[in-house]
């Protein structure tokens, strides 16, 4: 197995604190995690129970078989009641007996100068209690973004979780309207990644190159 070289300046960049790590589904689903076609997957038998909308299921696996994923998100969402929607998304992603990985351990030793993840789930906080002590139990979302320009001017250590958290569902960033009322509506999200992007290094970590 050959081990990638780490760029030398991006060694630099994060011991001087200026590396953002964006941290995606991959880092979770070494922890037992269903990835986000597993979890649609799940969202579609529910929405499909009975005979009539099983008809409709082979064209929701369809948009699934060509990447479209935001859109069929608007389906399910759409589709199910509230509750059961975010019943759904605890089940898969909260289960009883998840715990940390050692991957996640070593992450947390990385001197990021924050961390952005749309993950819903809590295996980074925990991860991060858990190594220093509880100082990194609060999390930050688009609701709270004002808080978040501060902490970058005051290069603060942050978790922002990006999409939101199932602590408070009803702001999670699921469906295609859901990014466009959060790009459109939050000037202040959209100011936030400009100033990000443009004074720190981000290093996107467990993303697929075809993402949305």
């Amino acid at each position: 197995m050959n081990i990638p070289t780490v760029p030398p300046e991006l060694i630099r960049k994060i011991k001087n604190g200026e590396c953002t790590a964006f941290v995606g589904s991959g880092l979770s689903t070494m922890a037992g995690l269903p990835n986000w076609e597993t979890i649609m997957l799940r969202l579609i038998d529910k929405c499909c129970e009975s005979e009539r909308e099983k008809k409709e299921k082979r064209v929701l696996l369809d948009l699934i078989e060509a990447g479209r994923l935001v859109d069929l998100g608007e389906f399910v969402k759409s589709s199910l009641r509230p509750k059961t929607f975010v019943d759904q998304l605890v089940s898969l992603l909260e289960p009883p007996d998840i715990q940390p990985t050692q991957t996640h351990t070593t992450f947390s030793a990385i001197p990021f100068s924050a961390v952005i993840t749309t993950n819903f789930d809590h295996l980074l906080e925990t991860t991060y209690s858990k190594a220093y002590g509880g100082r990194y139990t609060r999390t930050y979302s688009h609701t709270n973004i004002s808080a978040l320009g501060n902490l970058i001017a005051e290069r603060q250590f942050f978790i922002l979780k990006a999409h939101g958290t199932l602590d408070d569902p009803e702001n999670l960033i699921f469906s295609r309207s859901d990014y466009q009322r959060v790009m459109f509506n939050s000037p202040g999200f959209r100011t936030f990644f400009s100033s990000l992007f443009a004074s720190r290094t981000v290093l996107f970590i467990g993303y697929s190159i075809s993402d949305p």
